[in-house]
């Protein structure tokens, strides 16, 4: 998913987005419950990490200028979830337009597999991050819900 992001961005005339492992650990518990919860949802049921901002904040990130979170389900064996749910946010003029964001440098990336077999996708972009919680993965987050 990662790379597919990547391409898009790249095929727009933008930079790569950087991993960041704050990000990266809010949009993976983040996906892990909407997998759960079989659902998509911006906001989380605990009260606690019911908006972006508050999920970022616990995942460690310090400080920001700017956040926006991309969701996707996908139901496909054929083809790669990351591959589908990228093509499926450059179809939607909201979703585009936090992928190809210029003033987005940071990201993180969560996908889960449901029981069902749905993937729960959910990218987290920033801006402004206090990148000394920086880091770089060089693969998708991923695991199965329980």
């Amino acid at each position: 998913m990662l790379l597919e992001g990547a391409r898009a961005r790249r095929d727009a005339g933008l930079d790569s987005l950087v991993v960041h492992t704050g990000l990266a650990r809010a949009a993976r518990d983040h996906a892990l419950e909407l997998a759960r919860r079989g659902e998509l949802d911006h906001s989380s049921t605990d009260p606690e990490r019911r908006t972006l901002a508050q999920r970022i904040r616990l995942a460690g990130v310090r400080s920001f200028r700017r956040i926006g979170e991309n969701l996707g389900a996908v139901l496909n064996p054929l083809i790669e979830p990351g591959r589908q749910v990228i093509r499926l946010w450059l179809e939607s003029p909201g979703h585009r337009a936090n992928l190809l964001d210029p003033a987005f440098d940071r990201t993180g990336v969560g996908a889960i597999r449901a029981a069902d077999g749905t993937w729960y996708v959910v990218q987290v972009y920033g801006a402004g991050i206090d990148i000394r919680t920086s880091g770089s993965f060089s693969r998708l987050l991923h695991a199965t819900a329980r």
